[in-house]
Parts: C-alpha cells; structure tokens; sequence
C-alpha cells in the first residue's frame, strides 16, 4: 500500500500572528509539510530548497506577488485575500492563480483547497469569495452600461482604475490591487478625468453615482 505523497508548502504572509496560525493549521495535516515561511516574498530569494515547493500560500499584495508569480512554473499558488475591497474581479481573473479566499475563512477551507489544488483542480474560489465577485461583477456589468452611455473608449487599464475609484478605493489601493505605481494610477486616473468631462475623483464618483 502506498502512501500519501506530502505536498510542500511555502507560506508568505507579512502578518506574524496569522503566519502563526497558518502554520499550526497545517501542521495538524499529515499529507502537508511548510518547507518555508517568510514575512516578504522578497524573503524567499534566501531559500536553499532541493526542490521548489508544490504550493506558495501568499497574504501579501501587490508587486509581491507579481514577483512570486516568477518562481517555478510547476509551483502552484493560492492568494489570501486581505478583504473584500481587495476582491477585485479584473485584478483576480489577471493573476490567473489556483486558488484564493479570505484570510478570515483560513481556518475553514485552507486545507481543503491546498489538497484540492495538489490534485489538479485550477481556479478554486472559496464560498465567501464566489459569492462577493458575483456581487461584484453584477456592479461592473452595470458600471459598463453607464460607460456605455457616455459613449467614451476605455483601455483595459483605465476601466480596471475607474472600477476601483468609483468603489470608493484610494490611489494607494488601486496601485497595490492592481500592481501598479502611485504615479501611474494618478497619470490612468487624469486621462479618466479628461474623457468624462470631469475634474476630480469626486466629480467623477458623483457623475456614475447619478445615473
């Protein structure tokens, strides 16, 4: 009888108590073994693996996962949400990862989509996070018809931006969620401006919020 191959895991998250927990969680599973903990994505450059791991478990944003996105191509991540404002739809459908939910939901699910995912199953949502981008994408069918109205042509960029401003995130938000610098989100948000006739964020949040 064989046993159960142990699926490797590299935990990141910036937050001690959470990483804490984390790893206590997994360590009450015997198919699963964390080979690697850090705070910072830019941590793991120090490992000294034999082999890189199955899974990465990232709770950070921005630039950080865009750089763990670089590691093995045969390693598969799973991304915790910090909340739901993070839940972007454009933003989440971008990272094209294999598995995401809340941190708040860690304790109920974490295992299950490790397992699941070490066994081939891609894009796996947790209940929480399906339920909040139905929501969500409900709002951006709408959110396009208001654009729609206006008659003005977005680029992919400029409408992922305008998505979030009218939702209320701030520049520094927008360019963690989107992986982008301050100074590009305030360029994106000034040509938004000057397509809708507009002259600020508030104008342009009063503009959609009228119609």
């Amino acid at each position: 009888m064989s046993s159960t191959p142990m699926i490797n895991v590299t935990l990141i998250e910036p937050q001690t108590p959470i990483r804490q927990a984390i790893r206590l969680l997994l360590s009450s599973a015997t198919d699963i073994e964390v080979i690697a903990e850090h705070a910072h994505v830019q941590d793991c450059k120090k490992d000294r693996l034999l082999s890189p791991p199955d899974i990465v478990i990232v709770g950070e944003k921005g630039n950080g996962i865009a750089t763990a996105l670089n590691r093995s191509p045969h390693t598969k991540m799973i991304l915790l949400l910090e909340s739901e404002k993070s839940c972007c739809p454009s933003r989440l459908l971008s990272l094209n990862l294999a598995g995401y939910l809340f941190k708040k939901d860690v304790t109920e699910t974490l295992v299950h989509i490790i397992r699941a995912v070490a066994h081939g199953q891609t894009a796996w949502y947790s209940q929480s996070v399906v339920t909040h981008l139905a929501h969500r994408l409900k709002d951006a069918a709408t959110l396009q018809a208001q654009i729609q109205a206006f008659d003005v042509s977005l680029t992919e960029r400029e409408w992922s931006v305008l998505e979030l401003i009218v939702r209320g995130s701030t520049n520094d938000e927008i360019g963690r969620m989107l992986c982008l610098s301050p100074q590009t989100v305030r360029n994106q948000a000034s040509k938004i401006y000057k397509k809708f006739g507009v002259h600020s964020r508030l104008e342009l949040i009063r503009l959609f919020q009228n119609e």
